[in-house]
């Protein structure tokens, strides 16, 4: 019973760990976080900052995305991955 309860509780920090699909963090450095995410319908990035009032930026259409893509943070701003089997690619935005 033991064993059963903590192998739930690891699954279910490990969904919201991973299921996150909007990233805080303070880009403009005006003390408010913003907020960036992948919008897999339209195949773009989007990043709402506090200076233009939220207002949704798109970044232009990424040709050859897919399930193993998103948005991580990082350091001093955010990092977008696009992987595919062996071959892949990293873009960070600070």
């Amino acid at each position: 019973m033991k064993k059963n309860t903590v192998t739930f509780l690891l699954l279910l920090i490990q969904i919201f760990t991973f299921g996150q699909e909007k990233l805080l963090k303070d880009l403009d450095n005006d003390g408010i976080e913003d907020i960036i995410y992948m919008d897999s319908i339209k195949s773009t990035i989007v990043c709402k900052l506090s200076t233009q009032k939220f207002k949704a930026i798109f970044s232009k259409p990424i040709e050859t995305l897919n399930t193993m893509s998103g948005v991580v943070l990082t350091k001093n701003g955010f990092e977008f991955f696009n992987d595919w089997m062996r071959a892949g690619n990293k873009n960070q935005f600070r």
